[in-house]
């Protein structure tokens, strides 16, 4: 199915990276690396709310601090994907942070962590974690009970210096 199976609100401004490169070079400077802002209502930059997002039942808020919000708003068995996590991330930071997943386990089951992202600063995204069917499969997990992650939090342009987060925390759907 192509619907969200959460609410993604009214797209008021949509942002995106740019990159154009030498296919033949990838060493080579890119020809264009920007982000670019679009505003599909009519609204500007300078117009553009964000309004507050409630985590809806079932999910839960994992981290709401003066950095960052990140919330697991709901997770759902997906045939092609295995166990899909629906996350929502807000920046309130003044840099682009690298968000990322690591000691991950399900059911006590260890796993490879599959998630990482980015999200430039003041903005929020709706993203997306899976555990393949090929491990649930492997591992004999029927019904996910416990996914247990240490999430890491960095500045993306300070990667080693500056680490707004790097906790273990538990999500039982």
């Amino acid at each position: 199915s192509n619907e969200l199976p959460i609410d993604a609100g009214v797209a008021e401004e949509l942002t995106f990276e740019l990159k154009a490169y030498n296919s033949d070079d990838y060493e080579e400077e890119y020809y264009i690396d920007e982000y670019f802002s679009v505003y599909p209502t009519g609204l500007d930059a300078d117009s553009v709310t964000y309004p507050y997002r409630v985590s809806p039942p079932g999910g839960k808020v994992i981290v709401d601090n003066e950095d960052l919000k990140f919330t697991i708003e709901s997770a759902n068995n997906d045939d092609y994907w295995g166990y899909m996590l629906h996350l929502y991330v807000e920046n309130r930071t003044e840099a682009t942070i690298y968000l990322a997943w690591s000691d991950l386990s399900v059911n006590g089951f260890g796993a490879v962590p599959n998630w990482n992202d980015t999200v430039l600063s003041g903005k929020r995204k709706l993203s997306f974690a899976y555990i393949s069917p090929g491990y649930l499969d492997a591992n004999g997990i029927t019904n996910v009970e416990e996914v247990e992650f240490q999430l890491v939090v960095r500045d993306l342009n300070d990667y080693y210096d500056k680490v707004y987060l790097e906790e273990t925390f538990t999500f039982n759907p």
